[in-house]
């Protein structure tokens, strides 16, 4: 064919459509059947924080992967976007025709730390976050690409060994375990309400610190190092691993599970996102919410923040050590400032500033989880057998035989504390927790009611442990006290060779609902020789029983009692077996009975009516020897009812410890009157004395006077000889 005749508008077209019909020849003929390009791999981190997965090659779940193409012209083509499976798989299929069969193709793999749902992690503060390049293979090397493992780790190809990529895969391995145990394991009301978005690392000023911001719930963990804050030629480069670097970098510890805990918190409570929120506070405050703050919300949000970030980080694997699960010791709070009534705390209770400290509340939140042993596990640690006066910063553990006399131990476990968050219409709780209930005592109340594990009784158990003044261990905080003893009294008599035997009477009191069971009651004083132990089989409900102790004693040479404090203890048979008492008694002994000499007032306007009386009460708390007197004297002065000098002796048995004695009195009615006049004064006094070598009676105590003006009584018989009848007997004493 000659082409050269024809029109060079018919010829050129032409030519260039035999060309493009012959290179469609050409490929289609190279491709005459398809072929599947397939790329997989394994992304992993290997853990450089010091935990218990330090070293080990973790797997990389929900991690976003873009496979990409690109032929001659290097132009890529996006071949497909996935996400690494659980066991951090991806595999993709790419079907292709022509010479992409033949020549082969440049194969990129990307990584985003971003799912669809969860979790995204990126460098810059109003960022997001970015593809990176994790795998390459140049054009023709292979079709059916098995990657392998791709690690995050040092000096590991492409973007692998990016020091901040690696840092966010391992976030990445953290949070994706904490989110799942929320969003999936717990679910439902439990879980995040929208994605977790972490800024690392954050900016922030030398001094700065991690935070999270209350309106976003966006976290942003600090590193000091990348904002160059540390010269690295005066830093060792072993100080700046994460076996020494947490005060540098936040990445290294937990302080990611406490960011997320804010997030949570954030998300499931009303009053903290804008103004007067933690953010203000934050910013008001030095840019410091920890310790000792002057509002119990703040302590309150940082305080569940470190509970929940602790339990997190121990209950995923991360650590294997507990400590930072227990409460804190009463000493360590004490020493935090725990009682400092001058901080200006919002809600100081009588617990001084203890809402006002986060690790007030970390101790709370720690305590209200040790919960009650069962008779099926009876030697299993439980509150009661915590040493809560450890001189340590955390209480130590002080085992002991189990009783099943104490009331019920909280036993709140970590989904009930987050439930008491949300709203819950039958514990009477309509709305999510709010603010202003972030202290001790709204808090209490609805985390009681929403668990069923507090009422007002528990709480009050449960401050009174918190105390950082008190000293009571929970053992017997929490011991469920029936029996009392009310009182002691005794008597002693005195023997041959200086010995005295006598016996006390103790007395024992029911103040339960419920009967006892057998009430044993226990001296072990040594210098008292004799019974040591009593009891009875039981005690009904509000009633007492009198237990008695007889004994002997050997005197000292100055005839004083041998002790100065007698003790006695009440338990049942089964508390007594574990050293567990319910009450103790103590009585204070001395060289006296220290005798109080008091004179019966009487309101009678007729001397007729009247009896002069005395009354002697040991003040003491030792009984006397033998037998005292009581002496009472009366001498007339000038009036109407004008008498001779009277006196009246009685003999007192011995005064056990605060007993009062019977009276020793003189009846007017048998007075024999002298004279009478206008004005009339009656001087009395009143003594005791003991007549024992072996009680010494106190001149300043023994002695009563007084006077009395009996000018206005009235006389309907003025003969002096006269003598006064016997007065009624429901007639008062004077």
């Amino acid at each position: 064919m000659n082409l050269s005749k024809w029109p060079k508008t018919v010829v050129y077209p032409t030519i260039a459509s035999l060309c493009v019909i012959a290179f469609f020849a050409i490929y289609f003929n190279a491709s005459s059947t398809s072929c599947t390009f397939k790329v997989s791999g394994t992304l992993k981190v290997k853990i450089q924080a010091e935990d218990n997965f330090e070293d080990e090659k973790k797997n990389l779940r929900g991690v976003g992967i873009k496979v990409s193409g690109a032929g001659m012209t290097g132009l890529w083509n996006t071949w497909e976007t996935t996400e690494t499976n659980a066991y951090g798989e991806f595999a993709i299929e790419k079907n292709k025709y022509g010479t992409a069969c033949t020549n082969g193709r440049k194969i990129k793999v990307e990584i985003k730390f971003k799912d669809e749902e969860d979790l995204s992690i990126y460098e810059k503060s109003f960022g997001f976050a970015k593809w990176h390049q994790i795998a390459y293979k140049p054009q023709g090397l292979c079709q059916n690409c098995v990657l392998g493992n791709l690690i995050f780790q040092e000096n590991a190809d492409e973007e692998l060994g990016d020091e901040t990529l690696r840092k966010h895969a391992e976030l990445w391995f953290r949070l994706q375990k904490a989110i799942k145990l929320m969003n999936d394991d717990l679910g439902g009301d439990y879980a995040f309400t929208k994605r977790i978005e972490v800024v690392y690392p954050a900016f922030a000023s030398c001094g700065g610190a991690s935070y999270t911001t209350p309106s976003t719930q966006v976290i942003h963990l600090y590193n000091k190092q990348r904002e160059k804050c540390l010269d690295r030629d005066e830093v060792d480069e072993e100080d700046l691993s994460c076996n020494s670097r947490n005060m540098y970098d936040d990445f290294c510890d937990d302080t990611i599970f406490h960011e997320l805990a804010h997030a949570w918190a954030f998300q499931h409570s009303t009053g903290e996102a804008y103004f007067n929120g933690m953010g203000t506070y934050w910013c008001t405050h030095s840019f410091d919410t920890h310790g000792i703050v002057k509002q119990s919300r703040v302590a309150f949000q940082e305080g569940f923040a470190e509970y929940y970030g602790r339990y997190v980080y121990e209950n995923l694997g991360f650590t294997s050590s507990t400590d930072d699960l227990l409460p804190f010791s009463r000493s360590y709070l004490y020493e935090s400032g725990a009682l400092g009534f001058d901080i200006a705390c919002s809600n100081k209770t009588e617990l001084g500033s203890l809402d006002c400290l986060d690790h007030g509340w970390l101790s709370i939140f720690n305590t209200i989880g040790l919960g009650t042993i069962t008779l099926d596990n009876a030697f299993s640690t439980d509150l009661v057998d915590w040493d809560f006066n450890s001189s340590s910063s955390y209480i130590q553990e002080d085992e002991k035989l189990y009783v099943a006399d104490y009331y019920d131990r909280p036993n709140i476990d970590f989904e009930q504390v987050l439930e008491s968050f949300m709203a819950n219409e039958d514990a009477g709780y309509d709305d999510e927790l709010d603010s202003s209930e972030m202290n001790f005592d709204d808090y209490l109340k609805r985390l009681g009611a929403i668990s069923g594990e507090l009422d007002k009784d528990d709480i009050k158990r449960l401050k009174e442990l918190m105390d950082p003044s008190e000293t009571e261990q929970p053992d017997e905080i929490y011991l469920m006290r029936q029996l009392e003893i009310t009182s002691v009294s005794g008597k002693a008599r005195k023997e041959n060779k200086g010995v005295f035997r006598g016996s006390f009477i103790v007395t024992v009191e029911n103040i339960g609902s419920e009967t006892s069971d057998e009430a044993w009651v226990f001296n072990f004083d040594d210098e008292l020789f004799g019974s040591k132990m009593s009891y009875v089989d039981e005690i009904d409900a509000g009633e007492s029983e009198k237990l008695r102790f007889n004994f002997s004693f050997t005197p000292n040479a100055n005839n004083t009692f041998p002790i100065t404090t007698l003790t006695w203890d009440v338990a049942t048979l089964s508390q007594a077996s574990a050293d567990v008492k319910q009450d103790s008694y103590e009585l204070e002994v001395g060289p006296d009975y220290r005798p109080k000499i008091s004179i019966d007032d009487n309101d009678s306007d007729n001397y007729r009516d009247w009896i002069v009386s005395c009354v002697v009460t040991n003040e003491g708390n030792a009984p006397p020897g033998v037998e005292s007197n009581l002496i009472l004297s009366m001498s007339g002065g000038t009036g109407k009812i004008e008498f001779m000098d009277e006196s009246s002796d009685t003999e007192i048995d011995s005064l056990g410890a605060e007993e009062e004695s019977s009276t020793a009195s003189i009846d007017m009615g048998s007075t024999t009157f002298l004279s009478h006049s206008s004005n009339c004064t009656i001087s009395i006094s009143c003594t005791a004395d003991s007549d024992d070598a072996f009680t010494e009676t106190d001149e300043t105590n023994n002695l009563a006077e007084d006077e009395i003006d009996c000018s206005s009584a009235s006389t309907e018989e003025e003969d002096p000889g006269f003598e006064i009848p016997e007065m009624d007997e429901d007639s008062e004493a004077f």
